[in-house]
């Protein structure tokens, strides 16, 4: 998944960063046109632009908005074709669909339970006496740290 998201917006920003390229060379070229005595240097920067005397910022910054706009109108029908696809796309319920695919292998590849805690200490210490058998009970309570060594509640 992670994959073609990748490959989408690698693709997604090729392609309109292409269309903003050869938009925003004829419009600039035209803002140019429209102003002479402009430095080009200035138009490497937003703040070289601002340092430009109004009349002449006007029609660069309407070159480079007019770029911007003409991008949302090409990305409108990208999104509305994206929205269409995404209302026919089959629904897949995700909890529990990689524990049901997982063959013995860690519970789905550590696929997160909804059993609490305690629930999953019943399952350990069944699954510990059934190793074992019935005689590992008492080896293993004796094994525990004794309760004087537990912290204190509040402590």
């Amino acid at each position: 998944m992670t994959f073609f998201r990748t490959m989408g917006s690698s693709f997604g920003t090729a392609i309109f960063g292409s269309i903003y390229a050869n938009q925003l060379a004829g419009h600039l070229a035209a803002a140019l046109a429209a102003t002479p005595g402009v430095d080009q240097r200035a138009l490497s920067s937003p703040a070289g632009v601002h340092s430009l005397p109004a009349a002449q910022a006007a029609p660069i910054i309407q070159a480079y908005s007019e770029t911007v706009q003409t991008l949302f109108r090409a990305g409108i029908p990208v999104a509305l074709v994206a929205a269409v696809l995404g209302l026919f796309l089959k629904q897949v319920p995700l909890r529990g669909v990689a524990k049901a695919g997982a063959s013995d292998v860690g519970d789905g590849f550590a696929m997160p339970e909804a059993r609490s805690s305690q629930d999953r200490l019943e399952v350990a210490i069944a699954r510990l006496m059934h190793q074992r058998g019935r005689g590992a009970g008492p080896g293993i309570l004796a094994a525990r740290t004794p309760r004087s060594n537990w912290p204190r509640p509040g402590a």
